[in-house]
């Protein structure tokens, strides 16, 4: 949050955080050999020898359903995830005041170039 006080108004921008931390990430200590010998691990958040089989589409409501498969021979693989260890933020809209009245940027801008350039 910035503030500035110009000619007795307070000038005010905030910016909310979005949290987007995932349910789920790669468990990169996962490792699991099918019945083939094949070996299967995450490389770089990836599965590179595996596919992803799509059971369902994805509808408005609902996500895709979907498994994995060794791209060699076909067994069905469950790759482990693992909980995220913190929590991830991006940052989301940005909101403009003076004295405590929500304005646009440009009124925000106009306002102070107006009172500051003097």
């Amino acid at each position: 949050m910035i503030f500035k006080k110009v000619d007795n108004r307070i000038l005010r921008v905030e910016r909310d955080v979005i949290e987007v931390t995932p349910i789920s990430k790669p468990d990169d200590d996962w490792e699991f050999t099918d019945k083939k010998g094949h070996l299967h691990r995450w490389q770089n958040g990836k599965l590179p020898s595996l596919k992803q089989v799509i059971d369902c589409p994805a509808t408005e409501e609902y996500p895709a359903e979907i498994h994995f498969e060794c791209k060699r021979c076909g067994e069905t693989i469950i790759p482990h995830y693992k909980p995220p260890e913190y929590r991830e933020y991006e940052p989301g809209l940005t909101h403009f005041y003076i004295d405590d009245v929500e304005v646009t940027k440009g009124e925000l801008e106009k306002h102070f170039a107006t009172h500051c350039n003097k």
